[in-house]
C-alpha cells in the first residue's frame, strides 16, 4: 500500500514539475540528517550545501533516483514500483547518478 500511494504522489509531483518545468528541491536539513553525529554540524552543513548544489545540476531522472534511495530509503524493487520502470532500469539509473555525482564532487576538489 505505501508504494502505491508513493505512486500517485510521484505521477503527481512530475506532472507538476513537467508542466512548471522546474526541478525537484532537496534541502540542506534533509541531507545533513543523513551524517553521522560525530562530525561538526557546521562541516554536516558546508558538505550538505555541496551536495545540495551538485544534486540540482543533475538530470530529474538521476536526482529523482538518489532522493529516493538515499533521502527516502526505498529499496531498488519499491522504487522501480514507484516510478514505473523495471529494477534493471533502477540499478542503472542508480549506477550512473552516483558517478555523475561522484564526478561532480572530484570535480568540486572535496573527494
Amino acid at each position: 500500500f505505501p508504494t502505491w500511494l508513493y505512486r500517485i504522489g510521484h505521477n503527481k509531483a512530475v506532472n507538476l514539475l513537467r508542466k512548471e518545468n522546474k526541478y525537484a528541491q532537496i534541502t540542506t536539513e534533509q541531507i545533513a540528517n543523513h551524517y553521522e553525529n560525530n562530525t561538526t554540524i557546521s562541516v554536516v552543513k558546508e558538505q550538505a550545501e555541496l551536495v545540495h548544489k551538485l544534486l540540482g545540476k543533475l538530470k530529474l531522472a538521476h536526482r529523482e533516483i538518489i532522493t529516493l534511495y538515499f533521502l527516502e530509503g526505498f529499496s531498488i524493487s519499491e522504487m522501480a514500483q514507484i516510478i514505473g520502470i523495471s529494477e534493471g532500469t533502477v540499478k542503472s539509473r542508480l549506477y550512473y547518478a552516483k558517478h555523475k555525482l561522484h564526478e561532480a564532487l572530484k570535480g568540486a576538489n572535496h573527494v
